[in-house]
């Protein structure tokens, strides 16, 4: 027996953001006894679920079967850096694995089911 993979569809999106941002961790508003999502987390996502709502809509919204996604993320090197930094990749924060959560988390239900399936 083999598994041969096959492409359903492909779909690309540039999401121009003014900061690249990771998920956060939730907060805890203890004198309420209530967990939130913190707002820049909140209004990162609002901007990868518009920019794909307008690209495709709810073209995907049912989609339980495998995805890839590839995620490319581009940030200047800040201005403080020394000159023999030039070239170098940004090590900073946010790192790829929260970068990625904020992103699959975003698009729940509009380009696929859920970020859990497999």
């Amino acid at each position: 027996m083999s598994w041969v993979q096959t492409l359903a569809a492909t779909a690309r999106v540039v999401v121009p953001v003014r900061e690249v941002v990771g998920k956060q961790r939730p907060r805890t508003d203890y004198r309420n006894h209530r967990t939130y999502t913190p707002t820049k987390t909140l209004k990162a996502e609002k901007e990868v679920r518009d920019a794909w709502r307008a690209e495709y809509g709810e073209t995907f919204a049912g989609h339980d079967g495998p995805v890839r996604m590839r995620i490319s993320t581009y940030r200047p090197l800040a201005k403080s850096n020394p000159k023999y930094w030039e070239g170098r990749s940004d090590m900073g924060k946010p790192d790829w694995d929260n970068v990625g959560k904020l992103v699959c988390d975003s698009l729940n239900g509009l380009a696929f089911k859920d970020d859990q399936q497999r």
